[in-house]
């Protein structure tokens, strides 16, 4: 499947920038789970605009001396 990015440029052969409802069409073409990593505003953004089906959080716990 090709890789649809929100933004940010990046030199990948297979990717198309979207813009507006990008994520909303993607929802409706795709019969797959969509994922974001690690973006805050991003996900702050995809919760607002009803986007998000299911949240789940990973901890990676770090063990200092």
């Amino acid at each position: 499947m090709p890789v649809a990015l929100a933004g940010g440029p990046l030199d990948w052969p297979d990717a198309t920038l979207g813009s507006g409802d990008a994520v909303a069409r993607l929802k409706e073409e795709f019969n797959v789970l969509l994922r974001s990593h690690a973006s805050l505003t991003m996900n702050q953004a995809l919760m607002a605009a009803g986007l998000v089906d299911r949240v789940q959080v990973t901890l990676f716990h770090v063990i200092t001396g």
